[in-house]
């Protein structure tokens, strides 16, 4: 144990946290996060409405990527969809909020 009370969730109806008197010191930590965003599409421009990025399953009916990530100084992004070849990026991701891929264009298998 830290010493500290833990919280993972909001307390009370409306979300808030409340802090009274007497209370033990309060520590508010802060994850670093970005915002991955993009297109996944065939080759031939149609989307690609189920795919994933490093494992996580996502799923779109325009093909958009919208994720939210813990903010590294490299980050190392696998993107894949069953019966395609996947595609990686890296992103230099330490000083910005968010990044836009573009269009990325899985080429089929085989």
């Amino acid at each position: 144990m830290n010493g500290y009370d833990e919280l993972s969730s909001p307390r009370g109806e409306d979300g808030r946290i409340q802090v009274t008197p007497g209370m033990m010191d309060l520590r508010l930590v802060l994850d670093r996060k970005i915002l991955i965003l993009g297109e996944i599409l065939r080759a031939d421009g149609s989307p690609i409405t189920g795919f994933q990025v490093n494992g996580v399953p996502l799923a779109d009916d325009e093909g958009r990527l919208l994720m939210i990530l813990p903010r590294e100084e490299m980050l190392r992004l696998q993107l894949s969809a069953p019966g395609f070849k996947p595609v990686q990026r890296t992103v230099a991701a330490q000083e910005v909020e968010q990044v836009d891929l573009g269009t990325i264009t899985l080429v089929p298998e085989g």
